[in-house]
């Protein structure tokens, strides 16, 4: 709010990393949330799941923030890593590594990590 009092604009939040570049945004179509991380971009499916039953976490439970293999935007794997890929590359899915939660109106918003692999 400060912000956007002082300078007169929006700052649209994002998130993403390395292996999916930007993948969670505000975008102008949508109300801006301060704090959420927004929506999947368009074209991308993204679910949160229990990482340990796969099972999908309701709106406002904790959970991983999963890519389905198939996305065109993910990396296709670590190079000469491939035991690093099998461990983040199984079941059909992308394990980020990355926690997040849905509210009831379908925003994200970015939890953090449960390693010590991140930069901001």
């Amino acid at each position: 709010t400060q912000w956007r009092e002082r300078f007169g604009v929006d700052i649209y939040e994002a998130v993403g990393m390395s292996e999916f570049s930007y993948y969670l945004s505000q975008s102008i179509y949508r109300p801006i949330r301060a704090g959420s991380a927004g929506f999947p971009q368009p074209g991308h499916d993204l679910l949160l799941l229990n990482p340990e039953t796969l099972a999908t976490v309701a709106a406002g439970e904790e959970g991983m923030i999963c890519v389905p293999e198939a996305d065109p935007g993910l990396f296709l794997s670590y190079w000469n890593l491939p035991q690093e890929t099998a461990k983040y590359k199984h079941d059909g899915y992308f394990f980020t590594g990355d926690y997040a939660k849905y509210d009831a109106d379908g925003y994200i918003w970015f939890l953090g990590r449960k390693d010590d692999i991140i930069k901001s």
